[in-house]
């Protein structure tokens, strides 16, 4: 793999860098005998100016950060069709070598996504709900208490000690607290239908463009290049990341799609209802390290619960569930991406937590391929490269 160099030649660091420092040295030198006033003066320019600066810096990334909060609706459709372009532009490529133009390549590529999805949408739409109202109807966690209950003799204490409190705080154990539901509003449900539509297009029409387009984006950046050897420097750094991110974009949704076939047939194996939904819902969150493996192994045992009748077949989902996760995080995925992108756990879930607070469910989806795609830029300039190093486990 070349590595691509970004650094000033010598000559231009020692102008803008080493030379300044020199001056600023032999100025000083014959005024080293002078009062303490000067030096005092001259500190005290320097830490103003550091202070300048870091305040200027701090300034610019709020800014930054403000920026991307507000315009998530905008920025993160935006983002999910630049990395799905990553995912479908080698079988644009593929396609082209049979002649195939790419307007009809990224129209095929659209129309075969979209029907997938759809079709997902359609068969897993009546099952999904049906667990939602499950999950909200009084039965519900009648049968769960109910099945729980081998777990409430240990606990009685601590049960007792929860109702006495529960006394206290709510001035007497006799008046029922009357809880008013809130029914969603018309006009919240269509904002939030009008906003998914809205990114929808934004997405499919951005990713019909970028399929379509080709690379008339870098050959527009290439022939803003003043020199030969900086366009071909331009030409390697993004054939270099795209080709990589390309590979771990495919590679790991493969892995997540064969994980959620696995977990589908474990689910049918043990006869836990709706097999499907468990697996297409195993294969979405192993998108989120971590936290979607200890999430799903969670859903699946409340399902477990009120499917069976005793706690020792309802462990055998979460068990399941957790074993082939536990699988593919260390032999699966070592094996088929080896070590070329391993990401410090610290890291990983900082940027959970930080995409996840700036874009909610869709910013958790996606930190770790944009964390992925920061550090393969780092990794390609050797100015960056520590950066890179301090992403990596």
């Amino acid at each position: 793999m070349p590595v691509i160099s970004t650094t000033n030649p010598p000559q231009e660091r020692c102008e803008n860098g080493v030379n300044g420092t020199v001056e600023l040295h032999a100025s000083a030198a014959p005024n080293s005998g002078d009062s303490s006033d000067t030096k005092e003066e001259l500190a005290s320019a320097v830490r103003s100016w550091d202070i300048k600066d870091a305040l200027l810096a701090t300034l610019a990334v709020l800014a930054v950060f403000y920026t991307i909060y507000f315009t998530r609706s905008i920025l993160f459709p935006i983002t999910l069709a630049v990395l799905l372009n990553l995912v479908f532009k080698p079988i644009v490529l593929r396609l082209q070598h049979f002649h195939i133009p790419a307007v009809a390549s990224a129209t095929l590529i659209l129309v075969t996504f979209a029907t997938t999805v759809a079709l997902g949408v359609w068969l897993l739409w009546e099952p999904a709900n049906e667990r939602i109202a499950q999950f909200n109807s009084p039965s519900y966690y009648a049968r769960l208490t109910e099945n729980l209950k081998p777990l409430q003799k240990p606990l009685g204490d601590l049960n007792k000690a929860s109702k006495k409190i529960d006394e206290i705080t709510s001035g007497s154990g006799d008046k029922p607290i009357k809880v008013q539901e809130v029914q969603p509003q018309l006009g919240n449900m269509l904002n939030l239908t009008g906003g998914f539509v809205a990114s929808s297009v934004i997405m499919f029409v951005l990713l019909f463009f970028l399929l379509a387009g080709g690379d008339r984006f870098l050959e527009k950046l290439v022939e803003l290049m003043p020199t030969f050897r900086d366009k071909r420097r331009v030409v390697e750094l993004s054939r270099e990341v795209q080709q990589r991110m390309a590979n771990y974009l495919f590679t790991i949704s493969a892995i997540n799609v064969g994980l959620g076939v696995a977990i589908g047939i474990g689910m049918w194996a043990i006869d836990l209802p709706n097999p499907v939904l468990w697996g297409v819902m195993g294969a979405l969150l192993n998108f989120i390290p971590f936290a979607g493996s200890a999430l799903g192994a969670f859903i699946v045992f409340l399902e477990g619960i009120t499917a069976f009748n005793n706690l020792g077949q309802a462990a055998l989902a979460p068990l399941v569930y957790v074993s082939l996760n536990a699988l593919e995080a260390n032999f699966v995925t070592p094996a088929m991406l080896g070590r070329t992108i391993s990401l410090n756990p610290v890291m990983v879930v900082l940027a959970i937590f930080f995409w996840g607070w700036l874009w909610g469910i869709g910013g958790v989806l996606l930190a770790v391929p944009l964390l992925v795609a920061l550090k393969i830029f780092f990794d390609q300039s050797q100015v960056l490269a520590p950066l890179g190093t301090f992403l990596e486990r």
